[in-house]
């Protein structure tokens, strides 16, 4: 992972520590090269869902994100 605040939340700390199959790797600072996630999802992603949308709750997001990804994953098929 990026060092991104929101990877430091009691959220994903809990995720972390309730699924242990998964091994956290931090990549750089400041160094998006080294993600390629970040220029194949991410940018999309964020693009799609939330630049410039205000959404009333986590809910709604979390279901747009949701949506977003399964399109995406029957598109790219990743």
């Amino acid at each position: 992972m990026d060092h991104a605040t929101y990877h430091k939340t009691p959220e994903v700390k809990k995720f972390l520590k309730e699924h242990r199959i998964f091994k956290v790797k931090f990549l750089g600072k400041k160094d998006p090269n080294s993600n390629p996630v970040e220029g194949m999802v991410n940018k999309r992603l964020s693009s799609a869902v939330s630049v410039n949308r205000n959404y009333e709750n986590l809910g709604e997001l979390k279901n747009k994100t949701k949506k977003f990804l399964k399109k995406y994953n029957s598109i790219y098929e990743t």
